[in-house]
């Protein structure tokens, strides 16, 4: 299962990319900074919404970086449940409880709601 980022972040960032795209283009001198402002602004737009954020199957949870290739992972065996603590996750393996280093708000709301509901049919299954 994909579990992307929350378009609406995304959406805002390229807002963000035309406006001070703009700002720069119509202001009277602009500084380097100003010049890679809707650069930046443009490239977290692109990555909210074409990266994806989790990655999770049976056998593995895969927290994914916004840029490059970083990724943490986090193995999975047949005993261990996923618990979601308020807009945190917790895989839990017997008594050791290993915090996940993924949010609610960054998510996707239906990917989310499918990634919780997968994390409850594999603890009663």
């Amino acid at each position: 299962m994909r579990v992307r980022y929350d378009e609406r972040i995304g959406i805002v960032c390229l807002a963000g990319a035309i406006l001070f795209g703009a700002l720069a283009v119509f202001a009277d001198s602009v500084s380097f900074v100003g010049v890679l402002t809707p650069f930046a602004f443009l490239g977290f737009g692109v990555a909210f919404l074409t990266r994806p954020y989790l990655l999770v199957d049976d056998r593995a949870i895969t927290l994914h970086a916004l840029f490059g290739s970083a990724q943490e992972t986090y193995r999975l065996q047949a005993a261990d449940t996923v618990e979601f603590e308020g807009r945190r996750v917790s895989l839990v393996h017997g008594s050791e409880r290993r915090r996940i280093g993924a949010t609610r708000w960054l998510a996707n709301k239906r990917d989310w709601a499918a990634f919780r509901a997968w994390a409850g049919r594999r603890a009663h299954g």
